[in-house]
Protein backbone atom coordinates (compact mmCIF):
# COMPACT_ATOMS: atom_id res chain seq x y z
CA UNK A 1 0.00 0.00 0.00
CA UNK A 2 2.65 2.59 0.55
CA UNK A 3 4.85 1.38 -2.23
CA UNK A 4 1.34 1.84 -4.21
CA UNK A 5 1.11 5.85 -2.26
CA UNK A 6 4.69 6.37 -3.01
CA UNK A 7 3.90 5.80 -7.13
CA UNK A 8 0.75 7.67 -7.44
CA UNK A 9 2.68 10.59 -5.40
CA UNK A 10 5.33 10.49 -8.10
CA UNK A 11 3.63 9.70 -11.07
CA UNK A 12 -0.16 11.41 -10.69
CA UNK A 13 0.93 13.84 -13.55
CA UNK A 14 1.26 11.46 -15.75
CA UNK A 15 -1.23 9.24 -14.73
CA UNK A 16 -3.41 12.42 -15.34
CA UNK A 17 -2.38 13.08 -18.22
CA UNK A 18 -3.38 9.81 -19.69
CA UNK A 19 -6.80 10.29 -18.48
CA UNK A 20 -7.27 13.80 -19.78
CA UNK A 21 -5.99 11.92 -23.57
CA UNK A 22 -8.51 9.01 -23.06
CA UNK A 23 -11.28 11.94 -22.36
CA UNK A 24 -10.49 14.03 -24.97
CA UNK A 25 -10.72 11.50 -27.36
CA UNK A 26 -13.91 10.05 -26.47
CA UNK A 27 -15.68 13.52 -26.27
CA UNK A 28 -13.54 13.75 -29.70
CA UNK A 29 -14.56 10.98 -31.27
CA UNK A 30 -18.71 11.60 -30.30
CA UNK A 31 -17.98 15.40 -31.44
CA UNK A 32 -16.44 13.98 -34.91
CA UNK A 33 -20.32 11.38 -35.32
CA UNK A 34 -22.20 14.36 -34.29
CA UNK A 35 -20.60 16.38 -36.94
CA UNK A 36 -20.79 13.68 -39.67
CA UNK A 37 -24.57 13.05 -38.56
CA UNK A 38 -25.01 16.70 -38.44
CA UNK A 39 -23.35 17.03 -42.00
CA UNK A 40 -25.26 13.93 -43.55
CA UNK A 41 -28.11 15.19 -42.09
CA UNK A 42 -27.52 18.81 -43.51
CA UNK A 43 -27.12 16.86 -47.08
CA UNK A 44 -30.30 15.07 -47.07
CA UNK A 45 -32.32 18.16 -46.17
CA UNK A 46 -30.79 19.79 -49.15
CA UNK A 47 -31.38 16.99 -51.60
CA UNK A 48 -34.86 16.96 -50.51
CA UNK A 49 -35.69 20.71 -50.64
CA UNK A 50 -33.76 20.75 -53.40
CA UNK A 51 -36.72 17.84 -54.97
CA UNK A 52 -39.32 20.08 -53.16
CA UNK A 53 -38.76 23.15 -54.94
CA UNK A 54 -38.71 21.47 -58.20
CA UNK A 55 -42.39 20.17 -56.94
CA UNK A 56 -43.63 23.33 -55.80
CA UNK A 57 -42.57 24.63 -59.42
CA UNK A 58 -44.86 22.50 -61.66
CA UNK A 59 -47.44 23.05 -58.74
CA UNK A 60 -47.16 26.50 -60.00
CA UNK A 61 -47.24 25.95 -63.36
CA UNK A 62 -50.36 23.66 -63.01
CA UNK A 63 -51.90 26.03 -60.99
CA UNK A 64 -51.39 29.35 -62.58
CA UNK A 65 -52.88 26.96 -65.82
CA UNK A 66 -55.86 26.24 -64.07
CA UNK A 67 -56.43 29.86 -63.14
CA UNK A 68 -55.92 31.30 -66.49
CA UNK A 69 -58.64 28.54 -67.74
CA UNK A 70 -60.75 29.21 -65.36
CA UNK A 71 -60.66 32.94 -65.68
CA UNK A 72 -61.28 32.66 -69.53
CA UNK A 73 -64.85 30.82 -68.13
CA UNK A 74 -65.78 33.47 -65.69
CA UNK A 75 -65.24 35.72 -68.87
CA UNK A 76 -67.62 34.11 -71.22
CA UNK A 77 -70.20 33.85 -68.33
CA UNK A 78 -69.79 38.20 -67.52
CA UNK A 79 -70.33 38.67 -70.91
CA UNK A 80 -72.89 36.04 -71.60
CA UNK A 81 -74.66 37.34 -68.48
CA UNK A 82 -74.14 41.14 -69.15
CA UNK A 83 -75.68 40.39 -72.33
CA UNK A 84 -78.10 38.24 -71.92
CA UNK A 85 -81.60 40.18 -73.17
CA UNK A 86 -79.66 41.12 -76.12
CA UNK A 87 -78.20 37.78 -77.30
CA UNK A 88 -77.66 37.48 -81.36
CA UNK A 89 -75.87 35.28 -83.71
CA UNK A 90 -73.19 38.23 -84.25
CA UNK A 91 -72.37 37.83 -80.44
CA UNK A 92 -72.24 34.31 -80.50
CA UNK A 93 -69.61 34.17 -83.24
CA UNK A 94 -67.59 36.61 -81.43
CA UNK A 95 -67.64 34.57 -78.51
CA UNK A 96 -66.12 31.78 -80.78
CA UNK A 97 -63.49 34.09 -81.98
CA UNK A 98 -61.77 34.82 -78.75
CA UNK A 99 -62.25 30.94 -77.59
CA UNK A 100 -64.10 31.66 -74.65
CA UNK A 101 -66.68 28.64 -75.68
CA UNK A 102 -66.97 25.92 -78.05
CA UNK A 103 -69.25 25.93 -80.81
CA UNK A 104 -72.20 24.79 -79.27
CA UNK A 105 -72.54 27.58 -76.33
CA UNK A 106 -74.52 25.21 -73.79
CA UNK A 107 -71.37 22.98 -73.48
CA UNK A 108 -70.42 24.05 -69.48
CA UNK A 109 -68.93 21.12 -68.49
CA UNK A 110 -65.31 21.71 -66.92
CA UNK A 111 -63.75 18.67 -65.16
CA UNK A 112 -60.13 19.12 -64.98
CA UNK A 113 -59.57 18.62 -61.32
CA UNK A 114 -56.81 20.15 -59.46
CA UNK A 115 -54.56 17.38 -58.71
CA UNK A 116 -51.51 18.86 -57.60
CA UNK A 117 -48.10 16.09 -58.31
CA UNK A 118 -47.30 15.44 -54.55
CA UNK A 119 -44.59 12.66 -54.46
CA UNK A 120 -42.07 14.17 -52.58
CA UNK A 121 -44.40 15.97 -50.01
CA UNK A 122 -45.84 12.72 -49.64
CA UNK A 123 -42.51 10.90 -49.11
CA UNK A 124 -40.92 12.86 -47.04
CA UNK A 125 -44.03 12.62 -44.30
CA UNK A 126 -43.90 8.62 -44.95
CA UNK A 127 -40.32 8.12 -44.24
CA UNK A 128 -40.37 10.66 -41.48
CA UNK A 129 -38.42 12.97 -42.85
CA UNK A 130 -40.54 16.13 -42.60
CA UNK A 131 -39.19 17.19 -39.22
CA UNK A 132 -35.64 18.55 -41.19
CA UNK A 133 -37.64 21.40 -42.82
CA UNK A 134 -37.31 23.95 -39.89
CA UNK A 135 -39.00 26.97 -40.97
CA UNK A 136 -42.81 26.87 -39.64
CA UNK A 137 -43.79 29.05 -42.23
CA UNK A 138 -43.08 26.67 -44.38
CA UNK A 139 -44.37 23.75 -43.22
CA UNK A 140 -47.96 25.47 -42.90
CA UNK A 141 -47.64 26.53 -46.47
CA UNK A 142 -46.77 23.13 -47.49
CA UNK A 143 -49.76 21.65 -45.44
CA UNK A 144 -52.17 24.17 -47.03
CA UNK A 145 -50.93 23.66 -50.82
CA UNK A 146 -51.04 19.68 -50.62
CA UNK A 147 -53.88 19.33 -47.70
CA UNK A 148 -56.10 21.97 -47.60
CA UNK A 149 -56.23 23.44 -51.22
CA UNK A 150 -56.81 20.12 -53.51
CA UNK A 151 -59.94 18.79 -51.85
CA UNK A 152 -61.58 22.01 -51.64
CA UNK A 153 -60.81 23.51 -55.34
CA UNK A 154 -62.18 19.81 -56.41
CA UNK A 155 -65.53 19.64 -54.33
CA UNK A 156 -66.32 22.70 -55.91
CA UNK A 157 -65.44 21.21 -59.77
CA UNK A 158 -67.50 18.61 -59.04
CA UNK A 159 -70.39 21.19 -57.84
CA UNK A 160 -69.53 22.69 -61.39
CA UNK A 161 -69.23 19.77 -62.96
CA UNK A 162 -72.93 18.38 -61.75
CA UNK A 163 -74.41 22.05 -62.69
CA UNK A 164 -72.88 21.60 -66.16
CA UNK A 165 -74.76 18.47 -66.47
CA UNK A 166 -78.12 19.99 -64.84
CA UNK A 167 -77.77 22.92 -67.70
CA UNK A 168 -76.96 20.52 -70.26
CA UNK A 169 -80.43 18.33 -69.26
CA UNK A 170 -82.24 21.11 -69.22
CA UNK A 171 -81.70 22.75 -72.31
CA UNK A 172 -81.75 19.28 -74.03
CA UNK A 173 -85.62 18.98 -72.29
CA UNK A 174 -86.45 21.93 -72.52
CA UNK A 175 -85.04 23.38 -76.65
CA UNK A 176 -85.70 20.31 -78.00
CA UNK A 177 -87.90 22.20 -80.83
CA UNK A 178 -85.30 24.37 -81.84
CA UNK A 179 -82.86 21.15 -82.30
CA UNK A 180 -86.13 19.18 -84.02
CA UNK A 181 -86.64 22.11 -86.18
CA UNK A 182 -82.86 23.45 -86.87
CA UNK A 183 -81.25 20.25 -87.81
CA UNK A 184 -77.42 20.12 -87.90
CA UNK A 185 -74.75 17.93 -89.74
CA UNK A 186 -71.89 19.45 -87.87
CA UNK A 187 -71.45 21.01 -84.33
CA UNK A 188 -71.83 24.62 -86.55
CA UNK A 189 -75.04 26.09 -85.63
CA UNK A 190 -76.93 27.95 -87.85
CA UNK A 191 -78.25 31.31 -87.73
CA UNK A 192 -81.52 30.50 -87.40
CA UNK A 193 -80.69 27.91 -84.65
CA UNK A 194 -79.15 30.73 -82.66
CA UNK A 195 -81.79 33.34 -83.04
CA UNK A 196 -84.51 30.45 -82.35
CA UNK A 197 -82.34 29.38 -79.06
CA UNK A 198 -81.60 33.32 -77.71
CA UNK A 199 -85.14 33.81 -78.50
CA UNK A 200 -86.22 30.89 -75.35
CA UNK A 201 -83.11 31.36 -73.31
CA UNK A 202 -84.21 35.47 -72.86
CA UNK A 203 -87.52 34.14 -71.14
CA UNK A 204 -86.14 31.40 -69.64
CA UNK A 205 -84.81 32.35 -65.80
CA UNK A 206 -84.19 28.77 -64.32
CA UNK A 207 -81.49 28.28 -67.34
CA UNK A 208 -80.37 32.33 -66.32
CA UNK A 209 -80.48 31.23 -62.52
CA UNK A 210 -78.37 27.80 -63.28
CA UNK A 211 -75.50 29.79 -65.08
CA UNK A 212 -74.73 32.31 -62.71
CA UNK A 213 -74.50 29.57 -59.76
CA UNK A 214 -72.20 28.28 -62.32
CA UNK A 215 -70.29 31.13 -62.88
CA UNK A 216 -70.31 32.15 -59.07
CA UNK A 217 -68.86 28.55 -58.24
CA UNK A 218 -66.01 29.44 -60.80
CA UNK A 219 -65.20 33.05 -59.04
CA UNK A 220 -65.14 30.94 -55.94
CA UNK A 221 -62.77 28.25 -57.40
CA UNK A 222 -60.74 31.36 -58.62
CA UNK A 223 -60.32 32.80 -55.40
CA UNK A 224 -58.89 29.77 -53.67
CA UNK A 225 -56.86 29.29 -56.61
CA UNK A 226 -55.22 32.23 -56.41
CA UNK A 227 -54.81 31.92 -52.65
CA UNK A 228 -52.90 28.52 -53.25
CA UNK A 229 -51.06 30.20 -56.24
CA UNK A 230 -49.66 32.61 -53.23
CA UNK A 231 -48.87 29.86 -50.61
CA UNK A 232 -46.30 28.25 -53.35
CA UNK A 233 -44.72 31.45 -54.15
CA UNK A 234 -43.96 32.07 -50.46
CA UNK A 235 -42.87 28.88 -49.82
CA UNK A 236 -39.95 28.84 -53.07
CA UNK A 237 -39.32 32.50 -52.17
CA UNK A 238 -38.58 30.64 -48.49
CA UNK A 239 -36.58 27.78 -50.16
CA UNK A 240 -34.74 30.41 -52.73
CA UNK A 241 -33.61 32.07 -49.65
CA UNK A 242 -32.16 28.69 -48.40
CA UNK A 243 -29.88 27.98 -50.53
Amino acid sequence: MKRIKNTLSQKWPEYLLEILVITIGILGAFALNNWNESRKEEIKTQKLTEFLYEELKEAERFAELNLNMNQEHIEFYRQLLDNWNRLTYDSAEAYKKNNFVSLSIYMFTYSQFFDLKDDIYRSMINEGSLGLIKNKKLLVNLSRIYNYFPPRIDQIIEQEYDLSHEINRHISYQYQAVFLDNPVDSTDWSVAMYQDFFELAQKDGALKYKIQERQRLAVTRDYLMGLAIRNIKESLEILEKRN
